[in-house]
Order: structure tokens, then C-alpha cells, then sequence
């Protein structure tokens, strides 16, 4: 009887695990502070980009050792990638100015990430994103696959596309050429 009871379990184990779908997460998941120092990070302007958002600290020493690699991947793949770094230890303006000045960094910087579908405590954090906003990788940024995946990513978006704006808070509408 027990090993016709295991049997069943053990049967019915294929089934449970094909019914089990891994979730999938889209950019727009995440939802992060408002833009500290460099250029505003909104998603209008992340239309067509790959995106890095990476989690990092002002007290944290392998989130410091890793914003100069995050500007040069900004850097490098200037056309096709938006780097964006969320400040998520709560410190000031001025703090994270301090930090971010020193590492050279000129890419954009929000105070934290308020809004995430993933949890996780540790930090530095990263979530790069191919240019349609799906989450490709997941993990830290000293990972062996992270720089893989940047690369993969910011090599097949369109440089060509512009990036969407929105018109500013009670702007009118341009007028339609003839």
C-alpha cells in the first residue's frame, strides 16, 4: 500500500511542476524615488532601452567599488542603455552626492526603489532589463553573467529609437503641422 501511495506522489510530480510557470517581470514592475543628481529617470525616457537598475548603499563598500563599472557600462553603451542607481539605505541628497562625485558617476541616481516585485536584502543589487522592459537577469553586479547579459541587451537595442517624452505638467499641446 505505501509503495503504491509513493508511486502515485512521485507520478503526480511531473504534472504539479508543468502547471508551475516561472514569473516573468516587465520594467515597469519596479517603481523607483525621484531622481537625486544626473539625468531624471523616467520611463517615457527608457522607451527602446536596455535598462541596469542597480540597488546600492553610501555605507556599502562593494556598492561604492561598483559604481565606477556601472558609468563605464553607461558609458560604453550610451545610445542603447540606461543605467539607473537607486540609493537604498535612505541617505540625503547631499550624502549621496559626496559618494556618487567621487566615483566619477554621471549616470542617473534615485533615492531607493519603493516599489518591487522581487525581494532581497542584501546589497548591491541588479536588474537588467532588454529594451521591451523584460527582466533578463537578476542578481549582483560582480555575478558572472551580469556583464554577459548588459552586453547581450544593450547590443540588440535600436539606438535609432528615440526615447518617448511627456509634455510638462500643464503644458499645451504643439500644434499639428500641415
Amino acid at each position: 500500500m505505501r509503495t503504491l501511495a509513493l508511486l502515485a506522489t512521485l507520478l503526480a510530480l511531473p504534472a504539479f511542476a508543468a502547471d508551475k510557470k516561472e514569473k516573468t517581470y516587465d520594467l515597469r514592475d519596479f517603481g523607483w524615488g525621484k531622481s537625486v543628481s544626473g539625468p531624471s529617470a523616467t520611463m517615457g525616457k527608457l522607451n527602446g532601452k536596455a535598462v541596469v537598475l542597480e540597488c546600492w548603499g553610501v555605507q556599502c563598500p562593494p556598492c561604492i567599488a561598483s559604481l565606477p563599472h556601472m558609468q563605464e557600462l553607461s558609458e560604453k553603451y550610451k545610445d542603447t542603455l540606461v543605467v539607473i542607481g537607486a540609493e537604498c539605505q535612505g541617505h540625503t541628497a547631499k550624502e549621496i552626492a559626496v559618494v556618487t562625485k567621487k566615483a566619477g558617476v554621471e549616470y542617473a541616481i534615485v533615492s531607493g526603489l519603493p516599489k518591487t516585485p522581487i525581494q532581497f536584502s542584501g546589497i548591491p543589487k541588479v536588474f537588467v532589463f532588454d529594451n521591451k522592459g523584460k527582466l533578463v537577469f537578476d542578481g549582483n553586479p560582480a555575478d558572472a553573467g551580469f556583464t554577459e547579459a548588459v552586453k547581450k541587451v544593450a547590443e540588440k537595442a535600436d539606438a535609432k529609437v528615440a526615447p518617448t517624452t511627456a509634455p510638462a505638467p500643464g503644458a499645451k499641446p504643439a500644434a499639428a503641422k500641415a
